[in-house]
C-alpha cells in the first residue's frame, strides 16, 4: 500500500469516526435531560416583575372652579311656583330626573314668605352638583338677572366647556405633542373622566413632568387648561448589579440602560441595554445580553407601537464545563397595545403581538439543536386602585399561537430536517395561555399583605423559550434561577411587608420617610408544574415552596436595592446545594 493510499484511508476513517461523534451527541442532546437552567430558556434574562405599591394612593387633584359663597336671609323674597332651565340643561350622563327632583323639593319645601334671592342660589349650587356628581366637574347654576313673573324663576346652567390649552415651561417637547391627549376635548363639556385620562396619558410621556390647572377661559362658561411642564429629561441611565442570572452561565449580572425621551418629537422612546453574567469562580460560565427597544403612540395616544430586538450569547461551564455548550438566542417582536380605560383608578388595555425566535445550541463546536419559533399572542391587563378597600388590583391574561414552518419556524418534529428541536417531539406548532393576578391590600398605614397568583397551561411539548420558569426571585425563592422548567405549571406567593417597623414616621431623606423608603417583609412561595412528555432521568411533576424575609430600600427615580433570603420546605434539594438561597439586587438611576 502507498503512503498517499494509507493517507486516504486514515482520513476517510477520521472524518467517518467524526460523523459518529457528532450523531451520537446530537442524538445525547435531544435525548438526555439537560438542567433547566443550563437550556436557552432557562438562560434568557427575564425582566424584573412590577410589584404594586403605596405611591398608587396618592390623590390624582383635578382642580375644579370654587364653589361662590351665598348668604342665606338677606334681601326680599318671591314665592316659586316653578323653576325652569335653561342654557346648557340636557346632558344624556345627567338623568333629568335627578335635577327635577331638586327643584321639586325646593318648591315643596319652601317658606311661606319664598325664598330670598341668596338661597335661590344656594337652590341653584345644589343643581350644579348633580352635574358635577355625573363628571361635569366645572357645572355652574346662577339664577340670572331676571323679572319674575307668575313665580317662574329660571335657573341658568354653564357646563363649563374646554375653550383651549396653553403650556409653559417645556423645550423638549413641542406644544403640538402635549396637545395631542386633548385634541378631542376642545370646544366640549369639561368632564371628570376625560380630563383625567387626558392629564394620564400626558404624564405617560417620557421624560416628561407636568401638573394641569385650569383657569378662566375668554367667553362666559368657558374655561382654559394650562399645562406647566415641571421637568424634561432627554436621557435616562439606568444601572443594576444582581445575583439573578443561571447558576450555569454566571448568576451575578452588571446591567446598563440608556433611554432616550422624544428622539423623534412624537412622545416616544428609545431605549438601549447591555447585561453582562459571569462567575467570579469560574470563567467559563458567561453570558452577553443585549438589545434595543422602541416605543412609539400610533394614531393618538390611546394606541401604541412597539418594536424591540434581543440578542442573547452564553456558554455554560461548572459540572456541565466538559460537554462545551454555548448559544445564541435572538428574538424580534414588534406588539400594538391599545388603551381601552385610562382613569386615576382604573386602567385596561388590550394588545396583540408577533415575535420571530431562534434559539442555537452548540457542544463541542457542533450545532445540536435549533429552536425557530413564529409566535403570536393576544392579551388583556387590567389595574384598579379600591380608595375605600385600600388595595390594588392588577392582572393579566396572554394567549399565544406558535406557527409551523413560518419564516423558518420548526415544522412538526418528524419533519424536521438536519438539526432539530432542542426537546424531543416539539415543533413550532402550539398553543399556550398564561395569567397573572397581583393584589396589594395595606392593612394598617404602615402593614401590607401581597399576594401573588400566575401560571400557564399548554397541552404541547413546548421548547424551552416557552416554558414556565420556576425558582428565582419572581417565583419560588428557596431555589435557584430556572430550577424547572414547566410546559403547564402554577405560582402563588403570600408576602407581609411591614414600612420601617418602629419608626415608620421619622424624617429619612429626600424628602421622604422612613416607611416610604424602607420595607421589611416576610414571605412563602408554592408553585407546582408539569411536563407534557418527560425524558428517562427527568420528573414529569414537581412541587417546590420555601419561606423566607425581604429587606427593600427605595428613593423612586434614583437609588433601589432589595435581598430576598428563603430556605425550602419542600424535599426537593436545590440543585446549586445552597440553604438559605439569596438574591439581590441593586440599581440606580441617573
Amino acid at each position: 500500500m502507498s503512503a498517499a493510499t494509507a493517507h486516504s484511508a486514515v482520513t476517510a476513517v477520521c472524518r467517518t469516526l467524526l460523523f459518529v461523534f457528532l450523531t451520537v451527541s446530537t442524538c445525547w442532546a435531544q435525548q438526555q435531560p439537560l438542567p433547566p437552567a443550563a437550556t436557552p430558556g432557562g438562560l434568557q434574562p427575564r425582566p424584573p416583575q412590577e410589584l404594586p405599591n403605596d405611591a398608587a394612593f396618592t390623590p390624582f387633584m383635578v382642580p375644579r372652579v370654587p364653589d361662590r359663597p351665598l348668604g342665606i336671609d338677606e334681601g326680599p323674597r318671591v314665592r316659586v311656583s316653578r323653576f325652569e332651565l335653561v342654557g346648557a340643561a340636557t346632558q344624556p350622563d345627567v338623568p333629568r330626573h335627578e335635577v327635577d327632583s331638586v327643584l321639586t323639593t325646593a318648591i315643596a319645601e319652601q317658606p311661606a314668605e319664598g325664598y330670598t334671592v341668596n338661597q335661590l342660589h344656594e337652590i341653584a349650587g345644589k343643581v350644579a352638583e348633580r352635574y358635577r356628581a355625573h363628571g361635569l366637574i366645572l357645572a355652574q347654576a346662577v339664577i340670572p338677572a331676571q323679572e319674575i313673573h307668575g313665580g317662574v324663576v329660571n335657573v341658568l346652567l354653564l357646563e363649563g366647556s374646554l375653550n383651549d390649552v396653553h403650556f409653559e415651561g417645556q423645550s423638549m417637547y413641542s406644544p403640538n405633542t402635549l396637545a395631542r391627549p386633548f385634541k378631542n376635548l376642545l370646544q366640549r363639556p369639561v368632564r371628570k373622566d376625560d380630563i383625567e385620562s387626558a392629564l394620564l396619558y400626558l404624564a405617560d410621556y417620557p421624560g416628561l413632568s407636568a401638573f394641569g390647572m385650569f383657569q378662566a377661559g375668554d367667553r362666559i362658561g368657558t374655561t382654559d387648561l394650562l399645562i406647566k411642564t415641571q421637568r424634561e429629561e432627554r436621557f435616562t441611565l439606568d444601572t443594576t448589579i444582581d445575583n439573578q442570572g443561571s447558576q450555569y452561565s454566571g448568576e451575578y449580572r452588571a446591567n446598563l440602560g440608556l433611554t432616550i425621551n422624544d428622539p423623534l418629537g412624537q412622545a416616544d422612546k428609545l431605549n438601549v441595554y447591555g447585561l453582562y453574567a459571569f462567575d467570579p469562580d469560574d470563567s467559563d460560565s458567561k453570558g452577553m445580553y443585549g438589545g434595543i427597544d422602541y416605543v412609539t403612540p400610533l394614531f393618538g395616544p390611546r394606541n401604541e407601537l412597539q418594536a424591540s430586538y434581543s440578542h442573547n450569547l452564553f456558554e455554560v461551564g461548572k459540572l456541565l464545563r466538559q460537554l462545551g455548550i454555548k448559544g445564541t438566542t435572538d428574538i424580534a417582536q414588534v406588539s400594538y397595545t391599545r388603551n381601552l380605560v385610562k382613569t386615576r383608578l382604573t386602567d385596561a388595555a388590550a394588545l396583540a403581538s408577533f415575535a420571530h425566535k431562534d434559539a442555537e445550541f452548540e457542544q463541542q463546536g457542533a450545532i445540536t439543536a435549533n429552536d425557530v419559533l413564529s409566535v403570536g399572542g393576544l392579551g388583556f391587563r387590567f389595574s384598579q386602585i379600591g380608595l375605600r378597600s385600600r388595595g390594588i388590583t392588577q392582572l393579566s391574561f396572554n394567549y399565544s399561537h406558535g406557527f409551523s414552518d413560518l419564516l423558518g419556524s420548526l415544522a412538526d418534529y418528524d419533519e424536521q430536517p438536519g438539526v432539530k428541536a432542542s426537546r424531543l417531539d416539539a415543533s413550532g406548532a402550539f398553543d399556550k395561555i398564561t395569567g397573572q393576578v397581583q393584589r396589594y391590600q395595606r392593612i394598617t398605614q404602615n402593614n401590607a399583605l401581597l399576594v401573588r397568583l400566575s401560571g400557564q397551561y399548554s397541552d404541547d411539548i413546548l421548547v424551552s423559550l416557552e416554558q414556565f420558569s420556576i425558582g428565582g426571585p419572581d417565583t419560588v425563592r428557596a431555589y435557584p434561577t430556572a430550577e424547572f422548567l414547566a410546559d403547564t405549571a402554577g405560582f402563588a406567593s403570600l408576602e407581609w411587608i411591614i414600612n420601617a417597623p418602629g419608626f415608620a414616621s421619622r424624617p429619612a431623606f429626600g424628602g421622604k420617610t422612613w416607611g416610604q423608603i424602607l420595607q421589611v417583609s416576610l414571605f412563602a412561595d408554592y408553585a407546582t408544574g408539569r411536563l407534557n412528555l418527560a425524558l428517562p432521568g427527568e420528573d414529569d411533576d414537581f412541587d417546590l415552596y420555601g419561606w423566607g424575609g425581604s429587606l427593600q430600600l427605595n428613593l423612586p427615580n434614583r437609588y433601589f436595592a432589595r435581598i430576598d433570603v428563603a430556605t425550602p420546605l419542600s424535599e426537593q434539594e436545590p440543585s446549586n446545594e445552597r440553604d438559605p438561597q439569596y438574591f439581590f439586587r441593586f440599581g440606580f438611576t441617573l
